[in-house]
């Protein structure tokens, strides 16, 4: 059996395959092949764009073309095998590399000829403006619309609903007043945590059902809807991920939705939030070395080093960990929970020295390490697979969309409809996908590599009252996983080993002891 052709046919849309599109393209190779005298293989990919080379049936063609089955790939016209000009010079080299012709039947393009290589790279530089111009077409069709004060999808804001009949925003009652509550809290406080603490205190939740905190305060405050504007065109897709686009591409259409705060209210607290100075707590230069690794057992918040001096006692300096739970969401989330730096740090540097000097201890506990891995991350691994499945689906959901309205199988006004029904669905799996991703980012178990701990712990003892500040907290978390405080208990985890290494009792102020 000598070399075959090879018949690519491909459509972007369902509808297209319905309409008997890939059946055309099939029967017109297929009486192309018989002209020739030769015997043909048809790979098909039906309702896969062609903005890149993920197709399986392009893939299992690329395969056969390497190990020498293929003569001739033909094609009914050159855009069904890519819109894209970085591809199609890859393919002219592979096909080249491999001895293989190109043919497009009604183009008329046949790469075994001079000119035929000339059209073949001008045919795609015209695919590929096409692609281009249609894409920015849409983005200009979804810029009218928001000009025009049509939500284009995505999260619907706190205080908002999307009405389906009118696929635009109305106020929902409910979330509407705790909005005004908010604005009402922070002009008379002029506090992010102050709002914070007064929602929590009195019970009210998120949509989500959790407590509020300063950041989904902040960003209630700042967006212009509340005073019935609409705000498009702020961030620009690059790739799978977004960046913000500089705020002169911004687009702000004022008296869109029924305003829920009054816009001089709104301008008003943008000034004071923009006169506020800002402190970002950096724990890189805190001189407290469990920052970060403290968390409090009431409310599972992270404890955060604190200086006090009392002018009572002539300037005696109090160092303290407090549970930033308490200080940022108010005593409704938890009650407050404080343990003494000094007295805290020096238990765990004692046990940990004296643990590295006993490595038998740790080569016994070591093994568990992947029980608690399997526990504890890879039922997240799975999950954030799921969902990036999922993302993927939708994306290519979004190329069939935009195939079908380049072949002019929709209208205009259908595609931009499904379009914000994809966008909708793909920024939900975007917030699980981040909700997922932190969860495995803040368990340090994740990336964790047990020999360089192992290491550490080993040579702890021996150069730690060596090191500056900023080293001994990088060599104590590539050790310790997490320190749980309570009011009554100390609990403190090593990688190595997936129980307590230190296991302490309260007894009194400024007294812990293990238990018996």
């Amino acid at each position: 059996m000598g070399k075959l052709i090879a018949g690519y046919i491909r459509v972007s849309t369902e509808m297209q395959v319905e309409r008997d599109s890939l059946v055309n393209q099939e029967e017109a190779i297929a009486n192309f092949a018989r002209s020739k005298g030769k015997e043909w293989r048809i790979y098909k990919d039906a309702g896969i764009s062609a903005k890149d080379k993920d197709r399986p049936a392009f893939r299992a063609m690329l395969k056969d073309i390497k190990q020498g089955k293929i003569e001739i790939v033909v094609v009914t016209k050159l855009d069904r095998i890519t819109r894209n000009l970085k591809d199609l010079i890859y393919l002219k080299e592979n096909f080249e590399e491999n001895g293989v012709s190109f043919i497009s039947i009604t183009q008329n393009l046949d790469t075994s000829t001079p000119m035929g290589r000339f059209c073949f790279y001008i045919l795609g530089l015209v695919a590929e403006l096409e692609r281009e111009m249609t894409a920015e077409r849409v983005a200009e069709d979804m810029k009218g619309r928001a000009r025009r004060g049509k939500w284009n999808g995505g999260v619907v804001p706190y205080g908002f609903t999307y009405q389906i009949d009118s696929n635009n925003l109305a106020v929902e009652p409910k979330e509407s007043e705790i909005v005004k509550m908010i604005y009402q809290f922070y002009f008379k406080h002029r506090s992010f945590r102050n709002v914070v603490h007064s929602l929590n205190s009195i019970g009210i939740k998120t949509r989500e059902g959790k407590p509020w905190s300063s950041t989904s305060v902040h960003r209630i405050l700042q967006n212009p809807v509340y005073y019935g504007a609409l705000t498009y065109n702020k961030r620009k897709s690059v790739g799978k991920t977004s960046r913000p686009r500089p705020i002169e591409e911004h687009l702000l259409i004022e008296e869109v939705f029924d305003p829920i705060i009054p816009k001089d209210r709104f301008l008003e607290i943008q000034k004071i939030i923009a006169g506020q100075r800002k402190v970002t707590p950096s724990s890189k230069h805190s001189q407290y070395l469990l920052t970060g690794l403290l968390e409090c057992q009431l409310c599972g918040s992270k404890m955060y080093g604190y200086t006090y001096s009392n002018p009572m006692k002539e300037g005696r300096i109090y160092q303290y960990y407090r549970c930033n739970g308490h200080i940022s969401k108010g005593s409704s989330v938890c009650p407050g929970n404080t343990v003494d730096s000094r007295l805290i740090e020096g238990i765990i540097l004692d046990e940990l020295k004296t643990i590295s000097t006993n490595p038998e201890r740790l080569g016994e506990k070591a093994k568990d390490f992947s029980v608690r891995f399997n526990q504890e991350i890879v039922p997240l691994l799975e999950q954030q697979k799921a969902i990036q499945q999922s993302l993927a689906k939708i994306g290519k959901k979004g190329q069939r969309l935009l195939g079908l309205y380049e072949d002019e199988l929709i209208s205009r006004d259908e595609f931009i409809n499904e379009k914000i029904s994809v966008n909708s669905e793909k920024q939900f799996l975007e917030r699980e996908l981040e909700r997922i991703s932190r969860n495995i980012f803040s368990n340090d178990i994740a990336n964790f590599d047990l020999q360089t701990t192992l290491f550490s712990i080993h040579s702890l003892a021996d150069v730690f009252d060596e090191l500056d500040l900023q080293e001994r907290k990088e060599l104590l978390r590539t050790v310790i996983n997490r320190v749980v405080v309570g009011k009554h208990h100390m609990d403190c985890q090593i990688f190595a080993l997936p129980n307590s290494f230190v296991d302490y009792e309260r007894m009194g102020r400024g007294s812990w002891q293990r238990p018996a």
